[in-house]
């Protein structure tokens, strides 16, 4: 949470677990190759939807600094949701995609508590992701 306790800043990582490169179009190519349903068009991007109707995608950007030398993403985003395109992304590498989610309400321990929460577990951020996380385990 920053300094207002109202944004929230989600870290999303991309991760390339194979030796070889890749951009969309052979990204695209990848997908098409493995995916039983061949009748079905599949995109590489990764879109993010906020789960609950508290909150609004205030900014969503690729980290430039973290991502330099290992990719290159776009990231565009409207208030209730975020798109990830993999340009491009090296053997191995780690992508970071920084999303701010704002308006949301003050996290405290506990209503009358000083202390507010300054780390939140994943049921705590309102975007939709769990399918990018189960795919981390079940895909090739």
């Amino acid at each position: 949470m920053d300094a207002p306790r109202r944004n929230l800043v989600v870290e999303f990582y991309i991760i390339n677990r194979r030796k070889d490169a890749y951009t969309n179009e052979t990204l695209t190519d990848f997908l098409q190759q493995n995916n039983s349903d061949t009748q079905s068009v599949i995109s590489p991007n990764i879109e993010l939807k906020m789960s609950r109707e508290v909150g609004r995608i205030e900014s969503a950007s690729a980290d430039t600094e973290f991502n330099r030398s290992k990719g290159e993403l776009n990231v565009s985003h409207k208030e209730r949701s975020a798109t990830i395109s993999i340009d491009k992304i090296e053997p191995r590498a780690i992508l970071r995609v920084l999303v701010v989610v704002a308006d949301l309400p003050e996290l405290r321990a506990s209503p009358q508590a000083d202390q507010y929460v300054t780390r939140v577990d994943k049921n705590a951020v309102p975007l939709v992701f769990d399918q990018y996380l189960d795919a981390c385990y079940t895909r090739p």
